[in-house]
């Protein structure tokens, strides 16, 4: 068995995983939507960054929001028609901002907001405003002034370090805002992430069982049957040179790259599906791919286009 071949057979192997990959998201991703999840994730953290707003400390309380958003006690999210810009709360007065209320959808006013995503230049631009009040600020130095007024705390310390560190005009305050707003961004996703992996597992082992997606079996096809390793193969290359699946800002994939997917898939005779008969391996081999599908799309996309230009290095 030539290196090609060995190449070839992982390929149509990733291609099987990244296909249901995107099952496996799609379920995920309209679980975490209908209980608003990453919405109230994101406005705990921000509850957290500029209120100190720690909510429940119980582990089982924890663990429920953050895995599936179940427990509305824990529900820090603003809620429509009641934030104002003399709120409090310095999340509240965030939300409250025209720029922030402008990513919001339509909701009754009282229901809870669903924005689940802020890019780090807008939340350093409303920020600015809503700390500064009706006073417009015009260098780092009155930025410095302003924050001085706010109470001691983490929160001024480190809008503190950040002035410190930032350079004389607005312009470039607002980027170091933005870059320290993205950093506390990326370390809630990773949180998430690595809090949310079972059931992550769970939703893959069930697509892998519920489609017969056996790793053991896919290898063993990909390596027996030529003809069908190298029509996924190219349909694997194609899709991998396409940037309709390059993930968003969020890190999901989006419909079109789904409805691609799904197209390809269709047009291909996988080995998967229940009119192949399991064996006693195929417990094991829906495991391996219930732990692969639970990487994500996002995730197999990557590995996939990352194997898709290795190879055509190799065939040169």
């Amino acid at each position: 068995m030539g290196v090609s071949t060995i190449l070839d057979v992982v390929i149509g192997v990733v291609f099987v995983v990244f296909v249901f990959s995107v099952v496996a998201s799609g379920v995920h991703e309209f679980v975490t939507w209908g209980l608003a999840t990453r919405s109230k994730q994101l406005w705990r953290a921000i509850g957290r960054l500029l209120d100190n707003d720690t909510g429940p400390t119980s582990n089982q309380g924890r663990a429920a929001e953050v895995a599936l958003g179940l427990n509305g006690d824990n529900d820090r999210r603003p809620a429509r028609g009641a934030a104002t810009a003399d709120d409090p709360s310095l999340k509240d007065r965030l939300f409250a901002h025209a720029l922030v209320q402008g990513l919001d959808g339509q909701g009754d006013s009282g229901t809870r907001t669903r924005i689940d995503h802020i890019e780090p230049e807008l939340f350093s631009r409303a920020l600015l405003d809503v700390l500064s009040g009706d006073n417009e600020l015009e260098n780092t130095a009155a930025f410095r002034r302003t924050i001085g007024q706010l109470p001691d705390g983490r929160l001024r310390d480190e809008l503190e370090s950040v002035a410190r560190h930032a350079g004389d005009t607005i312009v470039e305050l607002r980027t170091d805002l933005s870059a320290w707003f993205d950093d506390r961004m990326d370390a809630l996703t990773h949180s998430y992430r690595s809090r949310t992996r079972w059931w992550l597992f769970a939703i893959g082992l069930t697509v892998a069982v519920a489609f017969n997606v056996d790793a053991l079996d896919v290898t063993n096809e990909f390596y027996r049957d030529e003809v069908t390793r190298a029509l996924v193969v190219a349909e694997a290359e194609a899709l991998a040179d396409s940037p309709t699946c390059e993930p968003d800002a969020t890190g999901a994939l989006s419909e079109a790259c789904r409805d691609q997917v799904s197209a390809t898939a269709d047009a291909l005779d996988l080995p998967v599906w229940w009119d192949r008969s399991p064996d006693a391996w195929s417990p094991i081999g829906w495991l391996i791919a219930g732990a692969a599908i639970a990487q994500g799309g996002p995730f197999w996309y990557d590995v996939l286009r990352r194997l898709a230009g290795f190879r055509r290095t190799v065939s040169g």
